[in-house]
C-alpha cells in the first residue's frame, strides 16, 4: 500500500472501529512480526505462502471469534497513540505495566484502609489516579479523585468502602479489557 503499511492501517481502523475483524498477511514469518501485527489491533496475522487449507481453517474461526473488546470505551486510545507517537509496543508495555501497578496499588490501598492508615491510602489512590490520567480513563480518574479527597469520618466510612469496591470493580474491568484487546 503506498504511503501506509498494514500495521499503521490497522491502528487507524482501531481508532474508529473496534468491532471490525482485521487480518494481516505478511511474508515475514518472525514471531515479533506477528506480535507487532496483533499489537496494532489486528485479530489475526497470516503468513505467506497461504494455503487454501490454512485460509479455510482461519475462516472457520470467524463465527467463534469473541467480539473485539471495547478498550476505547475505558481509555483514550487516541491520546495514548499520540503520547507514544504511534508505537504499538510502547502502548502495550504501558497498558501491561498499568495493570500490574494498579493491582498492586489497589491491594495496598485496601490493606491500609482496613488499618486506618489514611496517608498510606492517599498515596496509593494518588498513584491509581495518576495512571488513570495518563491512560485517559476519565471515569476511573474521577472515582480515584473522589476517594483521594475523602475525609475519613466514622459516618462516611461506608461511603468510602463502597467507593473502594467500585474502584476494584472498575480496575478489574479495565484489566480484563486490556487482556481481551491483546488476546483478540
Amino acid at each position: 500500500m503506498p504511503g501506509i503499511d498494514g500495521i499503521m492501517l490497522a491502528r487507524h481502523i482501531r481508532n474508529f472501529n473496534n468491532k471490525i475483524v482485521i487480518w494481516g498477511l505478511t511474508a515475514n514469518a518472525q514471531a515479533q512480526e506477528r506480535e507487532r501485527c496483533l499489537a496494532s489491533g489486528m485479530n489475526l496475522c497470516l503468513f505467506k505462502p497461504l494455503t487454501l487449507q490454512k485460509l479455510e481453517n482461519s475462516l472457520g474461526t470467524l463465527n467463534t471469534l469473541e467480539p473485539h473488546c471495547q478498550l476505547g470505551e475505558f481509555i483514550d486510545l487516541e491520546m495514548l497513540n499520540t503520547l507514544t507517537m504511534g508505537d504499538a509496543l510502547l502502548i502495550r508495555q504501558m497498558l501491561e505495566k498499568s495493570q500490574q501497578e494498579n493491582a498492586q496499588d489497589l491491594k495496598c490501598a485496601q490493606e491500609v484502609a482496613r488499618l486506618g492508615d489514611w496517608p498510606g491510602l492517599h498515596h496509593h489512590l494518588h498513584r491509581i489516579k495518576g495512571t488513570a490520567q495518563i491512560l485517559g480513563a476519565s471515569e476511573l480518574y474521577r472515582l480515584s479523585l473522589r476517594l483521594e479527597n475523602h475525609q475519613p469520618m466514622q459516618q462516611q466510612d461506608n461511603i468510602m468502602q463502597a467507593d473502594l469496591l467500585e474502584l476494584e470493580k472498575r480496575l478489574k474491568t479495565l484489566s480484563d479489557e486490556i487482556d481481551r484487546f491483546y488476546a483478540a
